[in-house]
């Protein structure tokens, strides 16, 4: 059994795979894993979606914009939006197999399972990562979701002002976030080899509403002393508007860096990670986790694998990369082990 997820920015549905054996699951997953990167690199991944890097983003349209590139269904009922999805997954699969049949290759039939419809369509998000980078209204301290390549001309920042699926919360700590930097005597860090000192946010939050914010900056623009008094100005500045947020700071001179590359210093926060309650466990979110960004989704999604798979008391499941261990922690709640 294997599920994909459509759209990797608007995650409120998934579609599912029956395979008989670990050969046909081991063909597929890599065949369909080339398939979609081939579809994504080349822009076709869905048919009718503007090209961002295209588009021409000015005052007028930038959150029409945005919402066309993170939001492609925005416009559209959530059932009609499900039926879209649906199609999507048989011409995916309907041309997977059309292409390895060209080279020889023939999988056998399977069904797609229909669509699960998500619980929670609206301010479901509980991870959000905010770029900083330039407005389109000329600032060079917008927070917010990029419209583009950065590499290509035409791509600006654009605030989540519009974005459903963001919670309020969120948008709330990237304004701050903006409001504190644009004050700041550092520069934002737009290109790697152009230098600069800001660069990114991260927001986390759990049910209850706590929030965690991950400041990531450039590692080379400040000395050590004038580090610690960044860190310490932060710290008062986030506490002044939220006294119980857990902030932490990363410094990474990549797109990306682990926890193993670049530590995270907790900078604020009565605790180290957010508590977030799954059926009978309560899991440990940290600054480095993953888990899934809708929760009731995902809570649908592992109890269909578990009745899909007709699991039976004393099997043993190893439970390896995927996030906090929520998929075999079903498996304990509903044997009673």
């Amino acid at each position: 059994m294997f599920w994909l997820n459509i759209s990797k920015s608007f995650v409120t549905s998934v579609f599912y795979f029956k395979l008989k054996n670990t050969t046909e699951r081991f063909c597929f997953i890599f065949c369909l894993g080339v398939y979609i990167f081939l579809l994504e690199v080349s822009g076709q991944m869905f048919p009718g979606r503007l090209r961002p890097e295209n588009v021409r983003v000015t005052v007028e349209n930038q959150y029409e914009c945005l919402m066309k590139k993170i939001m492609p269904y925005f416009n559209k009922p959530y059932n009609t939006e499900l039926e879209l999805k649906q199609s999507s997954a048989w011409m995916i699969l309907k041309t997977l197999k059309e292409r390895l049949l060209l080279l020889g290759t023939e999988i056998p039939d399977f069904p797609v399972e229909k669509i699960i419809p998500s619980p929670e369509i609206n301010q479901y998000r509980n991870k959000d990562d905010f770029s900083v980078y330039y407005g389109v209204d000329g600032s060079n301290t917008t927070v917010g979701y990029l419209t583009g390549t950065p590499s290509l001309p035409g791509c600006v920042a654009v605030r989540p002002t519009y974005l459903t699926h963001i919670k309020d919360s969120h948008k709330r700590l990237a304004l701050l976030f903006e409001d504190y930097i644009k004050k700041s005597p550092y520069r934002v860090c737009y290109h790697f080899r152009g230098g600069g000192f800001w660069k990114r946010l991260s927001v986390r939050s759990n049910e209850a509403g706590d929030l965690m914010a991950i400041i990531i900056t450039h590692p080379y623009a400040l000395t050590k002393d004038e580090m610690i008094q960044e860190r310490l100005n932060l710290t008062q500045y986030f506490i002044r508007h939220e006294p119980n947020i857990v902030l932490y700071h990363q410094e990474c001179a990549k797109v990306d860096c682990s926890s193993d590359i670049s530590s995270y210093i907790q900078l604020t926060g009565k605790r180290s990670c957010l508590l977030e309650k799954m059926g009978n466990f309560t899991f440990q979110i940290t600054s480095h986790s993953f888990f899934q960004v809708n929760k009731k989704a995902a809570e649908r999604m592992v109890e269909s694998i578990w009745n899909w798979m007709n699991v039976t008391n004393g099997a043993t499941f190893i439970d390896l990369y995927s996030g906090v261990g929520r998929i075999v922690q079903y498996y304990g709640e509903s044997s009673g082990e």
